[in-house]
């Protein structure tokens, strides 16, 4: 599956000393986890746990362990999407539990959430309201369950991902409060990572979306597109990774043409053929708002793991 962008990953690694890097950039002594954490073991691995998808392990250049995914979108019987927790109005579920609900291949993360206190937007109350409450732009089946929110009367707005009908997933700024009528379904959350280059290489492109805490070194989870059709998704464990680094390690890497970072922090999880395959920084799985879920439309049958 990887072995399909090489070509990308081979120009992106030739042009990289001279890609043009726009929208946030960080100080070295600036990408220090908040959080001093040690990276764990990290073995690189791959392997396709059906066909036109893969998991695969590697180790960022600070050590720590990154889990990707990589979905062939042109595979008809595999389907990325986003699920919520369940009931709405209920409480947060893991990500494990909604990909158990979903009956998926693997799960990652999804947008922002109201967690212990409403830092990320303007909400009217000193802490979270017992249910759920998404501050990112939750669209389902064509119903908005939830908007990017208003930071602080500031109304940036946030980079999401939408699922039109029938074509590949699309990268865009929402604003605040608004629906993607577009799309049949969507998930918010920010900032920018990537942004088309040159060719098919991408450019490390961190917009300012009204966060504050892009030059941190954290779990990070992101989503990214290749040129090729592949979708990438990737859960960071701590110590973490900055998010211009982040944008750089998902050109390199996987040859990603447009990325965009999800949740991180104790929020980042990926769940792989039912169980957790990162380290989440809280010590347990948080729950969550919603996540990003890979189903198989038709019956798919397992592929044997395969060690490099």
């Amino acid at each position: 599956m990887f072995a399909r962008a090489s070509l990308v990953l081979l120009a992106a690694l030739l042009s990289a000393a001279s890609a043009t890097c726009t929208g946030i950039t960080c100080k070295p002594a600036q990408c220090r986890a908040a959080r001093p954490h040690p990276a764990a073991s990290c073995p690189a691995q791959t392997m396709q746990l059906v066909p036109g998808l893969t998991y695969r392990q590697l180790a960022a250049g600070n050590g720590s362990c990154v889990h990707a995914l990589a979905l062939d979108l042109n595979v008809s019987s595999l389907q990325l999407a986003p699920v919520a927790a369940a009931p709405q109005g209920g409480p947060c579920q893991t990500v494990l539990d909604m990909a158990t609900s979903a009956g998926a291949i693997a799960a990652v993360n999804g947008g922002f959430f109201c967690y212990g206190t409403p830092s990320l937007c303007a909400y009217a109350g000193p802490s979270c309201p017992s249910t759920c409450t998404g501050f990112s732009l939750l669209e389902l089946n064509g119903s908005v369950l939830s908007t990017n929110c208003d930071l602080a009367g500031q109304t940036y707005s946030r980079t999401s991902l939408g699922f039109p009908v029938g074509k590949a997933p699309v990268i865009a700024p929402i604003p605040p409060g608004a629906g993607w009528p577009e799309v049949a379904a969507a998930v918010g959350a920010g900032p920018n990572l990537v942004s088309p280059g040159t060719g098919n290489v991408g450019v490390v492109d961190v917009t300012t979306e009204g966060f504050g805490w892009e030059c941190r070194a954290d779990p990070r989870t992101a989503f990214g597109l290749t040129h090729d059709g592949q979708a990438v998704l990737v859960a960071v464990d701590a110590p973490g990774l900055c998010l211009p680094d982040l944008a750089s390690f998902l050109i390199q890497n996987f040859g990603v043409v447009r990325a965009m970072n999800l949740d991180g922090g104790g929020s980042t999880t990926m769940v792989v053929q039912g169980k957790i395959v990162n380290t989440p920084s809280d010590g347990s799985p948080r729950a969550v708002y919603d996540a990003l879920a890979v189903v198989a439309v038709t019956p798919v049958k397992p592929a044997t793991p395969k060690q490099p």
